[in-house]
């Protein structure tokens, strides 16, 4: 299911009007990326959990020519599925 596919899921699960529920959406995911930036972490209780985690820079390998390289660090997202969530999947 692809981002038009949800906000057409949406107008009509809920009688808005599409530009109305893309609008919606859009400022949902807008809020949620604004706050994994700042690192905060983003709960929607029994659905999921955002969170920011630091991976600190290493050595790695290329993978061609086998010779070390440093990776800097950088940040990741991660997402933990809530129990609501895990039961609908597993029922």
């Amino acid at each position: 299911m692809n981002r038009a596919e949800i906000e057409a899921f949406v107008a009509e699960r809920t009688n808005l009007n599409p530009k109305v529920a893309s609008d919606a959406i859009r400022a949902l995911l807008e809020v949620v990326t604004e706050a994994l930036q700042r690192g905060e972490t983003v709960r929607i209780t029994g659905f999921l959990t955002l969170s920011v985690k630091d991976r600190p820079a290493r050595t790695g390998k290329n993978p061609k020519t086998g010779e070390p390289i440093s990776i800097s660090a950088s940040k990741k997202v991660t997402v933990r599925a809530g129990k609501n969530l895990t039961a609908a999947v597993n029922a």
